[in-house]
């Protein structure tokens, strides 16, 4: 099984057409999507802010992950 945890600026990308060469998977390549609910919001968000309709659609087969925590002492330690 081919996982995959998902950033916006990868969706965005490749929603918006603009996926760099040096890309080389695509969404279908993966059998699981992990994304965080930020990414849902910067999405949204995006779109907006180019006045078009979001294709909500995208973001149906992503599992949302939720740290449910603060993650603080793990990004202090970083």
């Amino acid at each position: 099984m081919r996982a995959a945890y998902l950033d916006t600026s990868f969706l965005l990308a490749e929603t918006f057409g603009d996926v760099p060469g040096r890309r080389k998977h695509r969404l279908t390549d993966f059998d699981v999507l992990f994304a965080s609910r930020f990414l849902e919001a910067e999405f949204l968000s995006a779109f907006r802010r180019e006045g078009l309709v979001p294709q909500r659609d995208l973001l149906t087969p992503i599992q949302w992950v939720d740290a449910g925590r603060s993650l603080g002492e793990e990004l202090g330690r970083v």
